[in-house]
């Protein structure tokens, strides 16, 4: 063989060799670049998981604050309902002073001779009556403050519930973003 030939030829294999390598290497590169993108979807991944952690924590702190209320509106209704059948309890009795004076003033009328008598008596059933009056009305305004105190547990109530669905939310948002990283982890890999 001439010496020119094998001159071209080794310089022909020496060539590929080169681009051997260079493929050699880029693959090397795209190897390195592809396991970096699969540990920073790792670290997304653990990321993400720990933001979902967090979220079912502060789930669980608000659902147990809206029992805490619950329990307390609860206890507020039957202070309430307390209350409301104390007031009934003073109404009737007031009724029935009511009635009791009526019964004086009439007998006062038909007595001339008794009027004295009866009219004393009918005073002192005004002043009975009036202290029966400012009992039910200090039910009444202790009964008002008892159903603000309701009201304000039940808006809170309605905020927490309001505050527990938008967690809700977020954290199905979250597990449906979770699911698409992990669908692209295993594209991208396989």
């Amino acid at each position: 063989m001439p010496l020119v030939l094998i001159k071209k030829q080794l310089t022909c294999v020496a060539d590929i060799a080169i681009i051997a390598v260079n493929e050699y290497q880029s693959l090397i590169n795209e190897y390195k670049r592809w396991i970096n993108g699969a540990k920073s979807l790792v670290h997304e991944y653990k990321r993400w998981m720990n933001g979902a952690k967090s979220l079912v924590h502060e789930y669980k702190r608000w659902m147990n604050g809206a029992k805490r209320l619950a329990h307390e509106y609860k206890r507020w209704m039957n202070g309430a309902k307390r209350l409301v059948h104390e007031y009934k309890r003073w109404m009737n009795g007031a009724k029935r002073l009511v009635h009791e004076y009526k019964r004086w003033m009439n007998g006062a009328k038909r007595l001339v001779h008794e009027y004295k008598r009866w009219m004393n008596g009918a005073k002192r059933l005004v002043h009975e009556y009036k202290r029966w009056m400012n009992g039910a009305k200090r039910l009444v305004h202790e009964y008002k403050r008892w159903m603000n105190g309701a009201k304000s547990l039940v808006c809170e109530y309605k905020r927490l519930v309001q505050e527990i669905n938008t967690l809700s939310l977020i954290l199905q948002l979250g597990s449906s973003n979770r699911m698409n990283c992990h669908f692209h982890h295993q594209v991208t890999i396989g």
